[in-house]
Order: structure tokens, then sequence, then C-alpha cells
């Protein structure tokens, strides 16, 4: 198997930020320039696409009650940068407020 091969292997199961890829292919073995090259093939072909993941994590941590700073966390553990993490928190501190809120509203009310 190829490390393309098992690129789309391993993204036809679960999203990865290149980063995540990154370690998996490594870790299965493959040499680094064909990871890279791997990694490059699904950026390029919008298979991987770290704004993208940010979101979704970015999403799920806030749905699970999480503030700001454990998303930062939480994407920065998946080698998302700064930045990318930057945008993301930003346009996520309404929908993590209003996530909170809902939590908070939830437990005062029982249901």
């Amino acid at each position: 198997m190829t490390a393309r091969e098992c690129t789309a292997y391993i993204l036809a199961r679960k999203d990865h930020s290149s980063s995540d890829l990154y370690k998996k292919l490594l870790n299965k073995g493959f040499e680094e320039d064909e990871v890279l090259g791997a990694v490059e093939w699904a950026m390029t072909n919008g298979y991987i696409d770290d704004e993208r993941f940010a979101k979704y994590l970015a999403d799920a941590q806030a749905a699970k009650g999480y503030g700001p700073r454990r998303v930062r966390q939480a994407l920065s553990q998946h080698g998302i940068d700064r930045d990318t993490i930057d945008e993301t928190v930003e346009t996520d501190d309404d929908d993590i407020k209003e996530t909170i809120d809902r939590l908070l509203n939830k437990l005062n009310t029982g249901r």
C-alpha cells in the first residue's frame, strides 16, 4: 500500500488535520518524502483542510460546553497553526457563549 492509498483509507473513516495525517503516516512506516507528497496531494485535492477541521473541532468542543481556552488547546494538540486557531476561536466566541448559556439554562431548569 502506498502512502497515498493509506491516506485515502485514513480519511475515508475520519477527518484529520494535516499534522495528524502526517504523524499517522510516519507511524505506519512510510518515508518522510512519501508522507509529505501524500499530505500535499490530500490538501491539493481538498481531502484535508485545516481550517475546515479546526471549525469542526471547535464546534464539537463548544457543544460539549468547553470554553475558548480548552478549544484553543484542542486545536493546538492537532497541529493547527496559531493564525487558524485565532480565526476559529474568534469567530466561535458567540457560538461558545450561546452553548454555555444553553447548558446553564438546562442545569437551572433540570432539563
